[in-house]
């Protein structure tokens, strides 16, 4: 009881302090380009991968300098990994009541596959939420939501957390997400649908 109320507290802290760290934690191998609401945008470098709901970014620029860029700002950010991949990461709003958090509910989500279905998975490692009146600390590590090019809002598909791991409840959300889709509804079931079975599913449905 003694360990969990510290490894709590810890990360209370962390979350506290997550602006400094932030600031101080640019991976120089990270080459990106930020790109702005208003259609500008700039290079320089960045930690990856860019924090779950982050209210402001750090971007080091060729002079050494850092600029700091509030996320309201941004619309999304392209790294540029060493071995010449792109990663995206677009900003949403996220409208699920179960994820809510005490600050902005924008979030910045890697984009895996794209195509008729969009797929995105959320770096989401802990945050404070309210239940009720109570602040609590809970972790949500893996997040992976759905989007086709005519929805405006983006639907859960799987969820991993501290609390449950549930390939049945993942499998439920993804047959009534994906039930006009029989090539891929008729693949679902919860003894296989585990998050790496999502991703393989969404890329070959892209192809």
């Amino acid at each position: 009881m003694k360990l969990l109320l510290i490894t709590l507290l810890s990360a209370v802290f962390l979350l506290s302090c997550n602006k400094n760290i932030y600031k101080n934690s640019i991976t120089k191998i990270s080459s990106v380009k930020v790109y702005y609401q208003n259609g500008d945008s700039l290079k320089g470098q960045l930690n990856y991968p860019i924090h779950f709901n982050e209210i402001e970014i750090y971007l080091k620029l060729n002079n050494k300098k850092n600029k700091k860029i509030k996320t309201t700002e941004i619309e999304k950010v392209i790294y540029s990994m060493p071995n010449e991949q792109k990663v995206i990461f677009k900003k949403f709003l996220i409208n699920d009541e179960t994820i809510s958090t005490t600050k902005d509910k924008f979030q910045f989500l890697e984009l895996l596959s794209e195509g008729k279905i969009n797929l995105y998975y959320g770096h989401n490692f802990g945050f404070l939420y309210k239940d009720g009146k109570n602040k609590k600390f809970f972790q949500k590590t893996n997040l992976f939501y759905c989007k086709r090019g005519n929805e405006t809002n983006l639907t859960l598909i799987h969820a991993t957390t501290n609390k449950s791991n549930s390939n049945e409840n993942n499998a439920l959300l993804a047959k009534d997400y994906f039930q006009n889709e029989p090539s891929i509804k008729d693949k679902i079931n919860s003894t296989n649908f585990t998050q790496e079975y999502l991703i393989t599913l969404i890329k070959n449905f892209n192809k």
